[in-house]
């Protein structure tokens, strides 16, 4: 049935026949595609993150510090008896002896008298060889600080108590530290004891007066 056509209906049709005003006008088909891989990209990292756990993974531990290559041990020494460490010990005892008795009575002279002195005393001791000789006030003097000299010269070697006295400690050192003296050491100290007594005239040239 067809309606009548009245103002109402006309204007009504006539709305009706017009085209559609498309809407968001502005926005194209790409932005729509962008925003839409935007929100993709947003969600897929927060399940990332929400399935990864910071405790779900170790750092690797470090590698080992580089070792030195490890040197095979050599074979200890065997132990001596206590009377070789005593041995040993007065063997080096006898040879500081040695060195001592070359060195001081040269140093005592160094230090006591002077080279003009040296020669007075040589003149002295010609002097005291002849019969009736008179002594000066100066060669009196002289002479007393000579006996000094060799007084102290006297007691430079080590006594016998002495001795025993240094080897039980130093053979305790020895026993400790298992210290064992080469037979070349032994030989050197034995020439060194009994030839110093032969080559202190050279270092002190008092040795030979008889003031």
């Amino acid at each position: 049935m067809k309606l009548p056509e009245t103002p109402s209906n006309i204007d009504l049709i006539d709305i009706l026949k017009e085209p559609t005003e498309p809407k968001n006008e502005g926005l194209k088909q790409s932005d729509f595609l962008n925003a839409s891989e935007n929100v993709a990209s947003d969600n897929v990292a927060t399940e990332i993150k929400a399935a990864i756990n910071a405790d779900d993974f170790e750092l690797p531990p470090p590698p080992p510090p580089d070792q030195p290559p490890i040197e095979p041990q050599k074979p200890s020494k065997p132990r001596l008896s206590e009377s070789e460490y005593e041995e040993q010990a007065e063997m080096s005892i006898a040879l500081f002896d040695g060195l001592q008795t070359l060195t001081l009575p040269w140093l005592y002279q160094k230090s006591m008298f002077t080279r003009k002195e040296l020669e007075q005393l040589k003149a002295l001791n010609e002097k005291k060889r002849q019969p009736e000789v008179e002594l000066t006030e100066e060669d009196l003097k002289l002479e007393e600080k000579y006996r000094t000299y060799k007084e102290l010269c006297d007691e430079v070697p080590y006594k016998e108590k002495e001795i025993e006295m240094l080897k039980s400690p130093l053979a305790k050192v020895f026993s400790k530290y298992n210290i064992q003296l080469g037979p070349e050491f032994m030989l050197f100290t034995a020439l060194a004891y009994v030839s110093v007594p032969r080559y202190l005239p050279l270092f002190s040239k008092l040795e030979n007066l008889d003031v």
